[in-house]
């Protein structure tokens, strides 16, 4: 029975032995999670952003009653008060909630009622980590209130005290760039900015690892070569070496041709 392809479903977030060439990264990101400081992740499309903080999360100890956790992406989002709904149902999961946010389409309405559900959570006791990617939706034209949307978030980033949100913003710009886009600058000088890069040959190297067919070094020599580290290009010629893979090795004409 042939061997199941480790490359299949390339471009889709991945986790666990999977997400290869990023301990470093995730060890710094988990710490200052932990310590409740907000960061923002930014980096070239393809290269591994949401699942760097998708895995963020799921390494964060949320056993516990008092830390809950939750994703949100603003491209699937069609403005503030669908993203405040969207983080209360995201951070509330477990919890029997009365309403998590007012059914209004009055954008000051809707933010005071999820500042009002926010402090009840927190003295509760509760806080929650919410990962919010794709920030740079908020340019769309769509989007509306986005200068007002991005200063409502500083304010409840600003006060952990009273809200118990730490966020992690992901996205393609800076958040000084995103924020120059709407006319404000706010929320950036909050967050350390975390760059997600092209793998380092260690990390290309674990990730041919991962092939069921030995990559010998002139096949990781060619990896390399041709991909310069992009995990997502990798990913693809790895998927396509290891399916026409037909010896007991890759060598570099393997990779070259895949």
């Amino acid at each position: 029975m042939p061997s199941i392809n480790p490359y299949m479903g390339r471009g889709a977030p991945v986790s666990g032995d999977r997400l290869v060439g990023r301990g470093s990264l995730l060890e710094r990101l988990v710490m200052r999670v932990q310590s409740e400081a907000h960061c923002s992740i930014v980096g070239l499309p393809r290269m591994g952003k949401t699942s760097v903080a998708r895995e963020v999360l799921l390494t964060l100890d949320t056993n516990s009653t008092r830390l809950t956790s939750g994703y949100i992406t603003l491209d699937a989002i069609r403005g503030p008060i669908q993203a405040y709904t969207r983080i209360l149902e995201e951070v509330s999961l477990n919890e029997i909630v009365e309403q998590p946010i007012v059914r209004t389409s009055d954008h000051d309405e809707a933010y005071e009622s999820f500042l009002s559900t926010l402090r009840k959570r927190r003295r509760s006791g509760l806080k929650s980590v919410i990962v919010v990617d794709e920030v740079d939706a908020i340019v769309r034209g769509d989007f509306p209130d986005a200068q007002l949307f991005v200063s409502r978030l500083r304010e409840v980033a600003n006060d952990r005290d009273r809200y118990g949100i730490t966020f992690v913003f992901v996205s393609r710009r800076s958040l000084d760039m995103i924020q120059g886009a709407v006319d404000c600058s706010t929320l950036a000088g909050l967050c350390e900015v975390v760059y997600v890069q092209p793998f380092q040959r260690d990390g290309l190297d674990a990730l041919a690892d991962r092939s069921p067919t030995a990559v010998i070094e002139a096949g990781r020599e060619t990896l390399w070569r041709i991909t310069g580290g992009h995990p997502f290009l990798a990913e693809v010629v790895m998927c396509e070496a290891v399916e026409k893979g037909c010896g007991q090795t890759l060598d570099g004409t393997a990779i070259e041709n895949a």
